[in-house]
């Protein structure tokens, strides 16, 4: 395989993860709005009603308190980027020094990550609406 070849999987494995690292945050907030830590159905529904409206309407009021993940390391175990380059490009990763397929590594991660996490909570307000 090329390293170019490489690339293109590790830019897909960094897809994946951050994908699962997006439906994994999605689900901490999902339960401290509308899941198992809020004590009644109604209560869910309008908390669900109200992320879907301020979602709907690109309210910025919405992004606070939510924590997306990041490749920051500001938490601990956190995921940084070096971290993930090394994950997905394994031993070819080994004194190869190209931004560029970092960037785009990196880019891959966040933006899986955060299609994923908003996905989740659109999905999962609009099941707890319909109460399914």
């Amino acid at each position: 395989m090329t390293l170019e070849q490489n690339i293109e999987v590790a830019i897909t494995k960094a897809s994946e993860l951050g994908s699962k690292a997006g439906k994994s945050a999605a689900g901490w907030y999902e339960q401290d709005s509308w899941g198992g830590r809020v004590s009644s159905l109604s209560k869910s529904q309008d908390n669900a009603r109200a992320f879907l409206k301020a979602y709907d309407d690109g309210d910025p009021c919405l992004y606070d308190g939510i924590n997306l993940p990041s490749l920051s390391g500001e938490w601990a175990g956190d995921i940084t980027g070096p971290d993930l380059y090394q994950l997905v490009m394994g031993r070819e990763a080994a004194g190869f020094d190209d931004q560029e397929s970092f960037n785009d590594i990196c880019l891959a991660w966040e933006d899986a990550c955060n299609e994923a996490f908003w996905d989740h909570l659109v999905d999962s307000a609009k099941s707890v609406i319909n109460n399914n």
